[in-house]
C-alpha cells in the first residue's frame, strides 16, 4: 500500500476557510460595535442639542443643561457653543465597547436652535 503525498491536505484547507470565516466574521462584528457606538453618539449629541436650546431659550445656561444632561451616561461632552441667535452646537464622544475601547470613541455633532433659524449644516 502506498500513501498519497496529497493525504491530510483537505483538512489543511478546511482550517484555514474556517480562520478565514472567523476574521471576516470578526472583522463584521467590530463593524457593527462601531456602528452602534456612531449611532448613541448621535442620539446623545441630539438630545443634549435640544435641551441645551431649550434651556437657552427659557434663559437658562444651554451647555451647562446639555453637561448635566449627558453626565447621566457614558457620552462626554467635548465642546458646546451657544450663538447670539440661540443655536445650541454640542461635541460628544462615544466610548466603544468590548475589545475596541483600546480604539478610542465615537464622534458625533449636533445642532439645535428656535424654530424658523437657519441652520449651519456642514460646520
Amino acid at each position: 500500500m502506498t500513501r498519497s503525498r496529497d493525504g491530510g491536505s483537505a483538512s489543511l484547507y478546511v482550517l484555514w476557510l474556517g480562520l478565514v470565516v472567523l476574521v471576516v466574521a470578526g472583522a463584521v462584528g467590530a463593524v457593527g460595535v462601531v456602528g452602534v457606538a456612531r449611532a448613541r453618539a448621535a442620539s446623545a449629541a441630539d438630545l443634549a442639542a435640544l435641551a441645551g436650546a431649550a434651556a437657552h431659550a427659557r434663559g437658562g445656561d444651554g451647555c451647562r443643561r446639555a453637561a448635566d444632561l449627558l453626565r447621566a451616561g457614558p457620552t462626554s461632552l467635548v465642546s458646546c457653543r451657544v450663538d447670539p441667535h440661540g443655536v445650541v452646537t454640542v461635541d460628544v464622544r462615544q466610548p466603544l465597547r468590548g475589545v475596541l475601547r483600546r480604539l478610542g470613541s465615537a464622534p458625533a455633532r449636533a445642532v439645535a436652535g428656535p424654530a424658523g433659524l437657519p441652520v449651519p449644516f456642514g460646520e
